[in-house]
């Protein structure tokens, strides 16, 4: 379920926020929260005394807030996940919430738009290319530095902001680049085989008895493929080998 603040609201959130750039923090989220009725000042004063682990340090505020399980006071019988939080924050910032498909991603495309260490200090990620735009992801929807970088280097194309659940900017911020530097690995290696050994090499890509570092790029391929297949319950996997691209289904 999405938050309706109605036509209205969305123009004000906008008009309130469109001439500051500004990171996301527990403290505005809480405020907020409040001012929106979602929460209660004794869950807001529960979330700030709270002490933090170490670990949870890094976490994103909507990560934090969640992990309390409050109950939504605009919907009682509902709890503020992780979920519900984020669609919160993308009425708020007026843009679209975008869940990530790892199976429909052109990952060469979309870590090709910037460097990884470009994406990971402005916590963003290309989510879809287009001949005329390119949706970048972000889970810090009111933070716009890195827009006018990355407009003029991707000029002529148009950049469209959307708001990624934390979780998945942090794991798919990592895994896109690495797979993305696998692919290439492959690539890269089958070229220089394919030109320099002749037939010799295209036979021994079928020697799987003797695994050695040279694999290690196919390794990262496969078990990324395992992972998601686990995690998606997939009892098969199809892959059908293709000239350029193969295609992969569950």
């Amino acid at each position: 379920m999405s938050y309706k603040f109605g036509e209205q609201t969305v123009m004000q959130a906008q008009a309130k926020f469109a001439n500051f750039s500004f990171t996301v923090d527990v403290t505005w989220c809480l405020e907020q929260l409040l001012k929106d009725g979602l929460i209660t000042e004794r869950d807001k004063l529960l979330i700030q005394t709270t002490h933090r682990q170490k670990e949870q340090l890094k976490w994103h505020p909507l990560q934090w807030i969640a992990n309390f399980k409050l109950k939504d006071q605009l919907n009682p019988t509902s709890t503020l996940t992780l979920n519900r939080l984020c669609q919160w924050l993308a009425e708020k910032a007026a843009v679209p919430l975008f869940v990530i498909d790892p199976l429909k991603a052109d990952v060469t495309a979309l870590t090709s738009v910037m460097s990884q260490e470009f994406a990971v200090r402005n916590h963003i990620l290309a989510v879809e290319v287009h001949a005329d735009r390119i949706l970048i992801g972000t889970d810090q929807p009111f933070s716009t530095e890195w827009q006018n970088n990355l407009e003029r280097s991707l000029a002529p194309k148009r950049i469209e902001k959307v708001l990624l659940n934390p979780e998945q900017l942090q794991r798919y911020l990592h895994e896109y680049y690495q797979v993305s530097r696998a692919v290439n690995s492959s690539q890269n290696t089958s070229a220089f085989d394919r030109d320099n050994k002749g037939v010799e090499a295209l036979l021994q890509l079928g020697d799987t008895q003797n695994p050695d570092a040279n694999d290690q790029h196919i390794v990262k391929l496969v078990d990324w493929v395992l992972q998601f297949a686990f995690e998606q319950g997939a009892s098969d996997i199809h892959l059908e080998p293709r000239k350029d691209k193969g295609k992969v289904r569950f």
